[in-house]
């Protein structure tokens, strides 16, 4: 499609999986997080911690590779398709600045919930 529209370069921002061959024309990937980590570094917020639903997703360790910010995690199960339920939160965030990041949201579940653990 994007061929046909005349386009000659696709440039795509935190492809959640970035797949070779999706593509048949040179591709930009960039990420976001460089730009995130250095916003929050300039706000100089007090004693923040990264909270994350997916210790393993961009949206915490990415981060925190970029970053200084000590990270907890979301333990949440899923209880039917785009539902999830937030279990546990691991991490210190008492008396904390809690920034709360996420790679994928679409109905804001986990997102909305998570608040109310910390």
């Amino acid at each position: 499609m994007l061929e046909t529209a005349g386009a000659s370069r696709a440039l795509t921002l935190d492809l959640h999986a970035p797949r070779s061959g999706l593509f048949r024309r040179a591709v930009d990937h960039l990420y976001a997080s460089p730009v995130l980590v250095e916003y929050f570094r300039h706000k100089k917020l007090p004693n923040v911690t990264v909270v994350s639903p997916d210790a393993v997703a961009w949206s915490g360790r990415g981060f925190l590779r970029r970053s200084w910010m000590p990270l907890a995690i979301v333990d949440k199960r899923r209880v039917d398709v785009d539902v999830s339920e937030v279990m546990h939160l691991i991490g210190e965030v008492r008396g904390r600045t809690a920034l709360i990041v996420d790679d994928i949201i679409d109905t804001a579940g986990t997102l909305v919930k998570t608040p109310k653990r910390c």
